[in-house]
């Protein structure tokens, strides 16, 4: 196969290519088959040249595929990569049967690929450990992440380096551009652009709309942040809500001088997860010990108050039956999704608001969180530079000097101070 002289910054990590033009580009996942070895090449068209990863799966030929486009298997099986160098762009066309000796053959035997899906993409966020791409293939859609995280003991082919790159479909469809975490780190993409998809621009206000006023720094991720609540407020941060049930379980085993029950709660989610609490949520907001675990078991969801036999799923119990009960139901919003923290929006009767789970020493901490500081009174010379450039922004959007101060946490004659100062009075 010939070779093209491909003209980039070759000292640079590939997935720091940042496409020239802010349009969909093409990509192709195709399985590279070597004797009875099988794994993927994922190749995504930039500019004059292509990136990608090398994909260990399946493994062998005929081996089940574990990238998949659904995105509640794809999470709890990410793919182990390795990043590919950059290649030229006729890779992406590459189909059939390559001869012994050819780039993509060994020496002696020939090499097959076949492509599993081709389409469009559009960049989301690029850092040197994360590539967040929105996938527009026949069969793979939506957003996918590949990302450097710590190797596992069982991963051989990773070699002796503690971290390395994982693909997977995502649960939370949201861009990392608008995640807790990304404001809290001050990311910003480059001057521009948005580093998120065009249906997910077309969300954000005109006025908030950075990447089309150049801003950048604190006065762009200010107003990430202003997009942020604002989306959270309208319940369109997130493309679905997830339906959630929270049941009560108790037993009874030999009586004892206080003879009374033991008592756990189901905090269960649509997509298989659920936490075992030690106390009702609908109670105590702060402090809840929680353990996360997965069902894959439709009837377990599906069931909602009765008896469970001994030996069955949800009852720990060798010879006593587990009783249930159904407390709630209603919808649950993920605004943000790490290893060790999830962060909620409940949408129930009783339980709702933002709650947090947060893994301390294996097990998880399930209580209420704050979506903002309280606001409290600072003089003028005390705001921060993200202070003021809140301000700015939110004056723009014609709020009130009050509505303001509770937003960003000072006084009203801050505020009004600050107005005066950028000529917005």
């Amino acid at each position: 196969m010939a070779k093209e002289t491909i003209k980039t910054n070759e000292k640079e990590s590939p997935v720091m290519d940042l496409p020239k033009e802010k349009k969909p580009y093409k990509f192709v996942i195709q399985e590279h088959i070597r004797g009875k070895s099988s794994h993927l090449d994922f190749r995504l068209e930039v500019n004059n040249h292509l990136i990608g990863f090398t994909m260990d799966d399946p493994g062998k030929v005929g081996d089940p595929l574990r990238f998949k486009n659904n995105a509640e298997y794809s999470s709890k099986h990410k793919v182990l990569c390795q990043l590919k160098t950059r290649q030229p762009k006729e890779w992406l066309k590459t189909e059939g049967i390559i001869e012994p000796g050819e780039v993509g053959a060994t020496k002696f035997l020939p090499a097959k690929f076949k492509t599993l899906d081709s389409g469009t993409y559009e960049m989301g966020t690029q850092k040197p450990y994360l590539l967040e791409v929105y996938l527009k293939g026949a069969t793979y859609k939506g957003r996918f992440l590949f990302r450097k995280l710590p190797r596992k003991a069982d991963q051989e082919k990773a070699g002796k380096q503690p971290f390395v790159w994982f693909a997977w479909k995502t649960i939370d469809q949201a861009p990392y551009i608008l995640s807790q975490r990304a404001i809290k780190l001050e990311y910003v993409p480059p001057k521009g652009r948005s580093a998120m998809p065009k249906e997910w621009e077309d969300k954000v206000p005109t006025e908030l709309k950075w990447w089309e006023k150049n801003w950048e720094g604190i006065k762009a991720n200010t107003a990430i942040n202003e997009i942020r609540k604002l989306l959270l407020k309208r319940n369109i941060l997130t493309l679905d809500l997830m339906n959630f049930k929270l049941q009560r379980i108790w037993w009874k085993g030999q009586k004892v001088i206080r003879d009374l029950p033991v008592e756990k709660w189901w905090l269960k989610f649509a997509n298989g997860i659920y936490y075992v609490l030690d106390a009702n949520p609908q109670i105590q907001k702060k402090g809840i010990n929680a353990i996360k675990k997965t069902s894959t078991d439709a009837k377990f969801w599906d069931f909602e108050k009765g008896d469970i036999s001994p030996g069955k799923e949800g009852n720990p119990n060798k010879k006593i039956p587990v009783h249930v009960e159904i407390l709630e139901k209603g919808k649950v919003d993920t605004i943000e999704t790490t290893e060790k923290l999830t962060s909620f929006k409940f949408s129930g009767a009783k339980l709702k608001g933002f709650w947090s789970a947060k893994q301390t020493d294996g097990a998880f901490v399930f209580e209420t969180s704050q979506t903002a500081a309280k606001p409290k009174t600072l003089s003028s010379s005390k705001l921060t530079q993200t202070q003021i450039g809140s301000i700015f922004v939110l004056s723009r959007n014609e709020l009130l000097p009050s509505d303001i101060s509770d937003k960003i946490g000072c006084s009203k004659e801050s505020v009004v101070y600050w107005q005066k100062q950028m000529g917005l009075r």
